[in-house]
């Protein structure tokens, strides 16, 4: 999903590292032997990874430019919804009744509505009653408050007073970073 899906690459680059250390693993008699099997995928992975220039910082750009509708049609909802899923189960298990949220009303006159730092998950029942023209300040005083889930917790905490398309970049780029620094930290061959 991040290679091919973030990274545009085809997967047939990684295809062969994979198919030759799944048949090594499957061989495998002993824990040892395992062990040095695994070493050796995450090694060969990383060189590869970064022959081809794989990086944080294509990476943060990547993620931070990825968007969702509900409304239309978007080749980047599934992978959206991928990142924001992963975002959430840092701290817990992503919750069976959330739907995603528009902080900002996702408007096609603004693009920057559907950019993934306008998003979080919310719990159906609430997002459901939010009325279509809600502004920020009601969300977050009478509909955002009421939900159980930390990562609106968080945002409260951080984007009460405020939000406009600057305060969205920065938070798109705040959740690329915490994604990599979560799921690609002990991978040597991100710059």
């Amino acid at each position: 999903m991040i290679y091919n899906g973030l990274y545009a690459q085809r997967t047939n680059i990684l295809e062969t590292l994979y198919s030759e250390a799944s048949i090594q693993l499957l061989n495998d008699t002993d824990k040892s032997q395992l062990k040095k099997h695994l070493e050796d995928l995450y090694e060969n992975l990383g060189a590869q990874l970064k022959k081809i220039g794989l990086n944080q910082s294509i990476l943060i750009d990547r993620i931070s430019q990825l968007t969702y509708s509900a409304k239309t049609k978007n080749p980047d909802n599934l992978r959206t919804k991928f990142i924001i899923r992963m975002l959430y189960e840092i701290k817990a298990a992503y919750p069976t009744d959330a739907s995603i949220e528009h902080i900002e009303n996702e408007s096609s006159e603004k693009a920057y509505t559907l950019n993934i730092g306008n998003l979080f998950p919310l719990e159906q029942t609430i997002n459901s009653r939010i009325p279509k023209d809600a502004t920020f300040k009601q969300k977050t005083e009478n509909y955002y408050s009421e939900s159980v889930y930390y990562i609106v917790s968080e945002f409260l905490n951080k984007h009460y007073d405020k939000w406009s398309e600057d305060e969205i970049t920065d938070r798109a780029i705040d959740l690329a970073k915490l994604f990599i620094d979560n799921y690609f930290k002990d991978l040597k061959f991100i710059n």
